[in-house]
């Protein structure tokens, strides 16, 4: 698991959003697929650019806490 995964993950909750939740807010219109692609980042594993940014902008975690995480893993 990593930490940039572990950050998102507790962002998600604090906010109360579900896996579906966050798919539906970033326009995936195959929810499953989108909650699947989040699930496999938080769980450590790769992430899309696109995604990451999109999800950063989403959950409000800028660039510096992003590269932070990064440096940790």
């Amino acid at each position: 698991m990593s930490h940039l995964g572990q950050f998102f993950r507790r962002r998600r909750a604090e906010r109360g959003l579900g896996l579906g939740d966050l798919a539906r807010l970033l326009g995936y219109r195959n929810v499953s697929k989108g909650a699947n692609r989040i699930r496999a980042f938080e769980g450590g594993g790769e992430v899309h650019p696109v995604l990451l940014g999109n999800l950063a902008d989403l959950l409000e975690i800028g660039p510096d806490e992003i590269g932070r995480l990064v440096a940790e893993d």
